[in-house]
């Protein structure tokens, strides 16, 4: 017998009405992660600029078709293994979809850091882990977004040594956690290097993994809100 009684199961009746079922859930699903993604992880534009909008889209809108579609193809009420195969679909959408989400929270831009002219934003896989053990304790990571440090050439001459290491081995300053100082001892120099966009607002280069923005500062040299453009178009300096 390939067939067992369905008459206890109503609903849903047709492959069409599981695979909408499915679909709806998915996306209440999905909508929940990429609001994460969107508005903790990867804020205002470093959504585009940090590589998240390209994973999420990817990541979310496969597991959101994917799943349905495959759940429309294999249902049929009453199926012998019918549970069994909804069940290994769901299994594999939500791996797929924790994997996913792990990627991208271990992509996501940890710190902002403040470097002579500019803020660079920094992923947490972009350095080894090593690195961020060596921070100093005042150095924290939050898993809801980017915190704000700076850095700045050292004076000591054992830091200076390590930072010339470094220098060779091809990462800038702004790539060695030991050196993040608080955001405050690079707000000056922050302002004294910003330039005025049409309306007349400050701003320095914002630069990230996939792109390059504007990061706008208020009248203390604290970063006030981040946008898509070319940092380095026609300008004027502050004044």
């Amino acid at each position: 017998m390939s067939e067992v009684n369905s008459a206890a199961v109503p609903f849903p009746r047709t492959r069409w009405q599981a695979g909408l079922v499915h679909l709806a859930a998915s996306v209440v699903v999905g909508l929940a992660i990429l609001m994460l993604i969107r508005f903790a992880w990867y804020p205002e534009v470093l959504f585009y600029i940090a590589g998240g909008a390209n994973l999420a889209m990817l990541i979310v809108g496969c597991d959101v078709i994917i799943g349905p579609l495959l759940t429309t193809i294999v249902f049929k009420r009453g199926k012998k293994t019918l549970k069994f195969d909804l069940a290994v679909i769901l299994l594999l959408q939500i791996a797929a979809m924790v994997y996913g989400t792990y990627v991208l929270y271990t992509a996501r831009p940890v710190v902002l850091i403040a470097a002579g002219d500019r803020i660079y934003a920094v992923g947490y896989n972009q350095l080894d882990p090593e690195y961020w053990k060596r921070a100093p304790p005042t150095v924290k990571l939050s898993a809801w977004g980017p915190t704000q440090y700076s850095v700045s050439k050292p004076f000591d001459p054992i830091l200076q040594n390590q930072m010339i290491d470094e220098l060779l081995r091809g990462n800038d300053l702004h790539m060695l956690p030991w050196m993040y100082r608080p955001y405050a001892d690079g707000r000056q120099t922050l302002l004294n290097s910003a330039r005025l966009d049409a309306q007349g607002q400050a701003f320095v280069p914002l630069v990230a993994r996939k792109g390059n923005g504007m990061a706008y500062l208020d009248s203390s040299g604290d970063l006030k809100q981040m946008k898509e453009g070319d940092p380095w178009e026609t300008a004027k300096p502050v004044p």
